[in-house]
């Protein structure tokens, strides 16, 4: 078994502990005392049902000797049946028997339970010390109690039930029920344990096992365990009745086989011969009653290969320290250890007085070489609590085995003074690998510090193992006393061991209260991969200590190993109140990475404990290693009330790279001065990258996207491309919603702010800038390195009500504003500004935009105090409302301007239509003398000129001339055919002189229809046209 830690002990678990210590002894005494009072000599006696009879004699008065009985033709069996069959402590029933017999087989049939706390012995005739190898069967329909003493002494397999019959493989049967009816036996191989409706309990008393708790190797120490009942190496144990108890009892089979049974109402169990000794089988079984293990118990089948151990019952439970142990001691691997329960598997508690946890394991001892074998656990409920454990690691050079469980609904509750309850195949010791854990249930809850885990500890070399889980619901929830959290584990803390992958398909996920998932590493080991597919991932809150809840793939400080990858396939994802996603580093290694995928992010609010929700791949302070990507892919993204996605670096590693990609993000509002939004902030390493590819981006409230850096790395840029940006918003506390780079208090230079969108709209005192210092918060030391360079490309961008661009230095190379836009539209103090305080020089502003619009006070401005002022340049069609002036004043300002240096240039290209763009030389200069006929009045001041070729003469004097003579093509005689039926209509008279005019109105005529009309028809006056022409 795997112990994490020894110091997670409380008063509550002290007292249960002792609780149950002291119930474990008051039963005890008060189940045994009345028992041993009512007998005092043996009570075995044959009776008459075999043709040859069973005989009993005392050779002494501790000693019961059997002999005769019917052994059919002479065979490998041989049956005896008693009707009482009962042993005082220190009295030995010593079966003697023929060499050659195979099975011993015995029935009680007289109706009373049998209660043996003595010897069971076989011999073979005329031999001393010769047990022969022949297995023991016992039946008694009505039960069987072995007592504290009792023992075996046998030199084959062990069976006692319950059962009414042993069936054959003739098809025989050997009945405890009609015993009468049994003159004929077989000989067969004993096929199958028949029960009635009304089987009987059998219960093993024991002082307990006395397997205790190694503090130096944190495993088991078996050295001084108890054996109780005991079969050779190799051979079997079976214990099969109706409800079975071990109350401090023992069952030893090293490195052999135990069975324990339940079976409620008719049924058989099959006998299943192997080379080894013999396996159970329940599939002729429909129901089945209760199997206890208390006052620490155990069955241990440990040895230089761990032996078998199968369960099947009803409910199964362990408690105050009982223990099933299939350990590996020596150089050969484990065996199956193999638990089902028809309705709940219970692991609870631990004993002080051992000490010891309640636990189930499969384990690689100190030293070992072999490999631990595997757990199975089929049950439709599990509950591990109060420190039980479930184990299957290792603690030699062997590697850890398997955990496989299958439940409907599993519960892992609170720790013990030992560790905490949970599953475990943690590689503890020498450079053996941690084992795999296999879950599949509809719930899983891990709650109070329950843990489980298949990492590996600072004491190995070995890689740690495998956790896979699927579930419909999976739960971690709070830390044992605040600091220890409940969650899933294949961290690495080996020297040299890489950590685990933990993979987990699940509908909902949720992280409450200090719950956490880990894969981190503090060795040299890498950190193991983490992949999570869910409908709904949820993680919220801190334990009462200030843990967070949190998705871990942490470096942690020293550790050279490199960061897992963490992959979310998700519906929703959900962060609150300090809950966290981290594939930070804090040691040499670099970070892992972090790739989700989800269709709604949302991530809120800040813990008890003041710690953000966000998404982290940060380098920790004191870090060397490198920041981790991040990668977003989403539909929506949502972060409020502080809540963070960050990449900064505080060490000398670099910061992590951010790429989302969203059709939707929203940042609004911050809590306890922390702004909510994207940050990439280094110290002394280069700054991460941020890149933001979405259809709408909107900040407000105080939120920031934001690229800085605090010393003498460079901070690194902030790349957005988006359909629509909306930024709006300052408030006190934290400044304005926007987007910065900023290079403040160091030496090391900003980063690079390129957004391309359609629609840029920025409001309300939100801003966007690069800079070295902060002229909104002068408290901030300024930075002695180069403010990077603003470019925005936007097909509008609209700045209302304080909306401002900035470049503001201090020191180095001056910060420049680039626009690229259709339309620029400021109001309401709006401003483009590049400012430089002391002895920096102003920046330059390069806009392009056909029309600029400049209302109620809103300027652009290049401005220095001591430094010379910046360059402004302008290319457009239209400025309106801003003017150039010299200084500052209540208007709309254009100002290049130094209190005290040298004032700064505007330049202002105004792009003017020229009529004559397109048009073309004409081929020949036009002769007006020529080619334009004078024949009008001068008086009449008016010209017209048509200039033009090949269709008009060339002068109004010639004719036009054409190459074609016209030609009739018409069928003549047709033609003249036809006069005589022509009508001849007068041609209508056409006043030569009237000219056409322009319609002015319309009419209706007398037909009702509508005609256009060159006057008015409704004018009183009516006045008719009168062409003017060059005869009048």
């Amino acid at each position: 078994m795997v112990n994490i830690s020894i110091s997670r002990i409380s008063p509550f678990n002290s007292i249960q502990g002792k609780i149950h210590w002291l119930t474990a002894i008051i039963s005890l005494v008060c189940c045994s005392l009345p028992i041993y009072s009512e007998r005092a000599i043996a009570d075995i006696v044959a009776d008459d049902t075999l043709q040859n009879h069973t005989v009993v004699s005392t050779p002494n008065v501790n000693l019961l000797e059997i002999t005769g009985g019917t052994r059919p033709e002479n065979g490998g069996n041989l049956f005896h049946s008693f009707t009482n069959f009962s042993l005082q402590s220190n009295e030995t029933a010593r079966f003697i028997h023929e060499s050659g017999i195979q099975n011993i087989i015995t029935r009680i049939t007289g109706g009373s339970l049998s209660n043996i706390d003595g010897t069971i012995q076989t011999l073979i005739d005329g031999t001393t010390d010769n047990r022969g190898s022949a297995n023991f069967f016992l039946i008694n329909p009505s039960g069987i109690i072995f007592g504290e003493n009792a023992k075996l002494d046998i030199g084959g397999s062990f069976f006692a039930g319950t059962a009414e019959s042993i069936k054959f493989a003739d098809g025989s049967f050997y009945s405890a029920v009609n015993s009468q009816g049994t003159l004929l036996l077989t000989v067969d191989v004993p096929v199958g344990l028949q029960y009635g409706s009304d089987s009987g309990d059998i219960t093993v008393r024991g002082p307990g096992s006395n397997i205790s708790f190694d503090f130096d190797t944190f495993s088991t120490d078996r050295s001084d365990r108890t054996l109780g009942l005991q079969v050779l190496p190799g051979k079997t144990l079976a214990l099969v009745g109706g409800n079975v108890i071990l109350s401090g009892g023992n069952l030893t089979a090293e490195q052999g086989r135990v069975e324990l049974g339940s079976v409620r109402g008719e049924g058989l169990v099959n006998l299943i011969s192997t080379t080894s000794g013999w396996n159970l089988e329940y599939e002729q079984v429909n129901n089945f009653q209760d199997i206890n293990l208390t006052a620490a118990a155990s069955v241990d089948v440990s040895g230089n290969g761990g032996g078998e151990v199968q369960v099947i019952g009803r409910n199964i439970s362990l408690t105050d320290g009982s223990a099933i142990l299939a350990n590996t001691a020596g150089d050969s691997t484990g065996g199956m250890l193999s638990i089902k329960a028809t309705e709940a598997l219970e692991v609870v508690g631990f004993s002080f007085e051992l000490p010891l946890s309640t636990n189930i394991s499969a384990d690689v001892e100190f030293e070992a070489t072999g490999n631990a074998g595997e757990i199975q656990i089929d049950a439709k409920s599990l509950i591990v609590d109060g420190g039980g454990q479930i184990g299957s690691g290792t603690f030699g050079t062997g590697n850890g085995g398997r955990i496989r469980v299958k439940a409907e609904d599993i519960e892992l509750n609170f720790g013990g003074p030992f560790g905490p309850s949970g599953l475990f195949t943690n590689a503890a010791f020498g450079t053996g690998n941690g084992g795999e854990i296999f879950i599949e249930t509809n719930r899983l809850l891990v709650n109070e510090g329950a843990t489980i885990s298949s990492g590996n500890s600072l004491n190995s070399d070995g890689h740690a193992g495998n956790l896979s889980i699927k579930a419909q619901d999976i739960q971690l929830v709070g830390a044992a006393f605040g600091q220890f959290p409940s969650g899933l584990s294949a961290s690495g803390s080996s020297p040299t061991g890489n950590g685990g992958k933990i993979k987990l398909e699940t509908n909902t996920l949720k992280l409450i209260d200090g719950g956490q998932i880990d894969t981190s590493t503090s060795g040299l080991g890498n950190a193991g991969g983490l992949e999570i597919q869910a409908n709904q991932i949820e993680v919220s809150g801190v334990s009462s200590a200030g843990l967070p809840s949190g998705i871990f793939a942490n470096v942690q400080a020293g550790a050279d190993g490199n960061g897992g990858l963490i992959s979310l396939q998700t519906e929703s994802l959900s962060l609150f109140d300090g809950g966290q996603v981290d594939t930070s580093t804090s040691g040499l290694g670099n970070a892992g990475g972090l790739e989700i995928q989800a269709n709604q992010i949302e991530v809120s609010g800040v813990s008890s404990a003041g710690l953000p929700s966000g998404i982290f791949a940060n380098v920790q302070e004191g870090a060397d290693g490198n920041g981790g990507l991040i990668k977003i892919a989403t539909e929506s993204l949502r972060l409020f009330a502080g809540g963070q996605i960050d990449t900064s670096t505080f060490g000398s590693g670099n910061g992590g790279t951010l790429e989302i990609e969203a059709s939707e993000i929203e940042a609004n509002g911050f809590t306890n001065n922390f702004p909510s939004g994207l940050f990439s902030t280094t110290n002394f390493g280069r700054g991460g990258s941020l890149s933001i590819d979405t259809n709408t981006l909107s900040l407000s409230g105080g939120a920031q996207i934001s690229s800085t850096t605090f010393a003498n790395g460079d901070a690194g840029s902030l790349n957005i491309q988006a359909q629509k940006v909306e930024l709006s918003g300052f408030v006190n506390e934290v400044g304005s919603s926007g987007l910065f780079s900023a290079a403040i208090v160091g030496t090391g230079n900003g980063g690079q702010l390129n957004l391309v969108t359609d629609k840029l709209n920025v409001l309300d005192g939100a801003t966007i800038s690069v800079s070295n210092f902060s002229s909104r918060n002068p408290d901030i030391t300024p930075g002695t390195g180069n403010a990077g360079n603003l470019n925005i490309q936007a097909a509008e961008i609209f700045l209302n009500n304080d909306g401002s661009l900035r470049a503001e230095v201090n020191a180095g190379d001056r910060g420049n504003i680039f626009l690229d836009t259709d339309l620029l539209f400021m109001r309401r103090g709006s401003n483009i500004t590049v400012n430089a305080i002391g002895t920096a020089n102003g920046g330059n502003i390069i806009i392009n935009s056909p029309i600029i619009v400049g209302l109620e006070n809103s300027d652009i401005v290049a401005n220095a105090v001591t430094g010379d002022g910046g360059n402004i340049n302008i290319t457009t069609q239209g400025i309106f409302g801003l003017e150039f002036r010299d200084r500052l004043t209540p208007e709309n300002d254009i100002t290049a301007s130094s209190e005290f240096g040298v004032n700064g240039t505007v330049d202002i290209n105004n792009l003017d239509i020229d009529p004559n763009s397109g048009l073309v030389e004409l081929p020949t200069s036009i002769q007006s003398s020529q080619e334009i006929a004078t024949v009008c009045s001068s008086k009449f001041g008016s010209s017209f000129a048509v200039t033009g070729r090949g269709g008009m003469q060339q002068n109004p004097t010639q004719q036009v001339n054409a190459n074609r003579v016209w030609s009739d093509i018409r069928d003549l005689p047709a033609y003249q055919k036809q006069t005589n039926n022509i009508v001849r209509v007068n041609d209508r008279e056409v006043n030569q002189s009237s000219a056409i005019i322009e319609a002015s109105g319309w009419i209706r005529n007398s037909q009702g229809d509508i005609e256009f009309v060159a006057f008015n028809p409704n004018s009183p006056n009516l006045v008719s046209p009168v062409a003017v022409n060059c005869s009048n």
